[in-house]
């Protein structure tokens, strides 16, 4: 039986999230939920400069490159929007039954992360790169004729 439960979280603890640049969105699944040292152990090479494209676009700000277990890595940064932030829940106790609630805080916040591909450079075919886009393009579609007519790419954001 699937529970009832709400999750929930703690609105105080994102004005005092730890703001952070090195936060990775790998693409595997790591059976970890505690702390690691990733700085002692994963230290991503930067290949390129970074580079904005002539849309404005987030994403391909850098090439980077890796390994993780043996495998090769290939990653860029990806920006969020204009006027959004990205948080790092963590969950202090696990809910006994799926019908209680689950209260999460925020530990740290961003507003860049590395997005990381086995093998193959992050792509605009990506479902990450699109989800990305969908913020400008839900933007665009739910604004009034006003600011449709006078957006820039900076103000659709």
């Amino acid at each position: 039986m699937s529970g009832s439960g709400n999750v929930v979280v703690n609105s105080s603890s994102l004005d005092s999230a730890v703001e952070t640049t090195r936060i990775h969105l790998m693409p595997c699944t790591i059976h970890h939920n505690g702390d690691a040292d990733v700085a002692s152990y994963f230290d991503p090479i930067v290949d390129g400069v970074a580079v904005k494209t002539e849309s404005g676009s987030n994403t391909n700000d850098k090439d980077l490159s890796g390994s993780f277990r043996g495998r090769i890595l290939k990653g860029t940064t990806v920006s969020l929007p204009v006027g959004y932030n990205g948080y790092v829940l963590k969950e202090d106790r696990k809910p006994y039954t799926d019908e209680e609630d689950r209260t999460l805080r925020a530990t740290h916040k961003f507003s860049q992360f590395n997005y990381w591909n086995l093998e193959t450079p992050p792509s605009e075919n990506d479902a990450m790169t699109k989800a990305m886009q969908w913020i400008d393009i839900a933007s665009a579609l739910h604004g009034n004729e006003d600011d449709i007519q006078n957006a820039t790419p900076d103000t659709i954001r």
